[in-house]
């Protein structure tokens, strides 16, 4: 594990950049992030610096690699911390990656699809250490997996993270998935595997970009969520509340918002039994800006519980613990599993 002191991870999306320097510990330290992967093996994750800035696509790939490249060096200078001393660098990127070429086929930021940025990186950082390119939404779901709400989920259970199945969902702006089994992100062949935001909610719904209608991310996202909303509240469509209005109108005890908090709920659950008669995990993380509204957890896994079709299948649904850190941390962590843990 020596060779994982410093680790670098990036969470790259549309609008904004981030990097995290991390620094592994081979130890439980009270005060830092811990995670076990079995009943042998410890550790503990401190992060060093965390830094974003916008993505601004717009400019082009070539920008985008050159200021990737700047904010990496800028926080390595503050921490006095050089390229050599870094043993690793993991890339969360906003679409579909090919396990094989690590490069992105498909996505909402179109400038890094079928370039490669692997390379590109290392060469404009002039640095020689490991890199692995991932899903976005893959890398949050190994974050909280393995550092996150599944080691509070161990803690509990006794189960090891080599024995568990997880899922994770961001409710953000779209509705990204990934999918552990066995410690192992579920990649497909070409790297769709648990694209579950493009999975069919309502027979004849909404139209989605991917071209097909009534995806999961028109009515679970943000986006889909207050679209869904005017729908069902046409008075309100020539100036629609925001979302965190529309909660805080239900908090409010507006008739029309807890209607559809309850509407959404109703298919959230929907959403996650198809996903466990699929999967029957052991449990189910949720993050994005929707996972923070604390009324959509209310009587969720009672409500669960009766569309299971193995009734003695009960998975635990958790809000994320890791906030924003998720993205940056599970890219980060991307390379130590692979020469780590699944070795």
């Amino acid at each position: 594990m020596s060779n994982f002191k410093f680790i670098l991870g990036l969470d790259i999306g549309g609008t904004k950049v981030e990097v995290s320097l991390i620094k592994l510990y081979e130890e439980k330290k009270e005060e830092l992030i811990q995670f076990t992967t079995d009943k042998s093996h410890s550790y503990s994750l401190e992060i060093i610096d965390t830094r974003r800035i916008p993505t601004e696509r717009d400019n082009g790939y070539e920008d985008v690699v050159k200021r990737i490249a700047g904010l990496v060096n800028s926080v390595l200078s503050s921490n006095e911390i050089t390229v050599s001393d870094i043993s690793s660098l993991g890339i969360g990127l906003p679409g579909s990656v090919d396990p094989s070429t690590q490069q992105m086929l498909k996505g909402n930021t179109n400038i890094f699809v079928g370039n490669d940025l692997k390379q590109d990186l290392l060469k404009a950082l002039d640095a020689h250490f490991d890199v692995e390119i991932e899903n976005d939404a893959n890398c949050f779901a190994l974050a909280e997996s393995l550092s996150g709400s599944g080691q509070k989920h161990r803690d509990s259970t006794g189960v090891e993270f080599q024995e568990e199945t997880s899922v994770g969902i961001i409710l953000g702006t779209g509705v990204g998935g990934g999918i552990l089994i066995s410690g192992r992100l579920l990649k497909g062949k070409k790297g769709g595997g648990a694209e579950i935001g493009h999975t069919q909610l309502i027979s004849k719904g909404f139209d989605c970009y991917c071209g097909r209608k009534g995806c999961v991310e028109q009515y679970l996202s943000g986006p889909g969520f207050k679209q869904f909303f005017t729908s069902k509240s046409p008075t309100m469509a020539e100036d629609p509340p925001s979302t965190k209005d529309i909660f805080k109108m239900a908090e409010e005890n507006n008739p029309a918002a807890i209607k559809m908090i309850n509407e959404y709920q109703d298919l959230l659950v929907q959403f996650l039994a198809n996903l466990n008669n699929i999967l029957d995990p052991d449990y189910f993380v949720l993050g994005g800006g929707l996972s923070n509204q604390d009324l959509i957890y209310k009587g969720l896994e009672e409500k669960l519980y009766k569309q299971t079709f193995l009734k003695e299948s009960r998975p635990k649904v958790y809000q994320n613990t890791l906030g924003d850190s998720a993205g940056g941390v599970g890219a980060a962590l991307l390379p130590f599993i692979e020469k780590v843990i699944l070795k």
